[in-house]
């Protein structure tokens, strides 16, 4: 993630109602991948979405939940869609991520093979026009 994302994170966390509106884990990920587009498009600092990537992995891995959804919807599963519930774990769950040592991220990451994601893939929707 960003040098500067991870740096105003804390005060995103201790402030939310200023950064977000309100308390809501919905809002915090929203917030999270606007920012990760503006780098996307000003930098091309893709390793927001890496991380948040490896984060869902590794709450998937605790909770032990194997649906493919985001974190933000994994969480409000785990907290019966409480959003302020919800935001407090993301909260505990993020803190201990980042303290977790680089390499313990990286193998909790289950990365698929190019092969795995062609398979899985949904095909492209045709745009032609078929010729009566």
């Amino acid at each position: 993630m960003s040098k500067r994302l991870m740096s105003i994170m804390p005060e995103i966390l201790q402030h939310p109602c200023m950064y977000l509106g309100t308390r809501s884990i919905t809002l915090l990920e929203t917030f999270m991948l606007g920012y990760k587009l503006a780098c996307d498009e000003t930098i091309g600092d893709v390793s927001v979405i890496y991380k948040l990537s490896r984060f869902r992995v590794w709450l998937g891995n605790k909770y032990s939940i194997t649906e493919t959804y985001g974190w933000s919807h994994l969480l409000l599963e785990v907290c019966k869609n409480n959003e302020d519930e919800a935001f407090e774990l993301f909260v505990r769950n993020w803190n201990e991520f980042c303290e977790l040592p680089s390499e313990r991220k990286t193998d909790l990451y289950d990365e698929k093979t190019p092969k795995e994601i062609q398979d899985n893939a949904v095909p492209p929707i045709s745009t032609e026009i078929p010729h009566l």
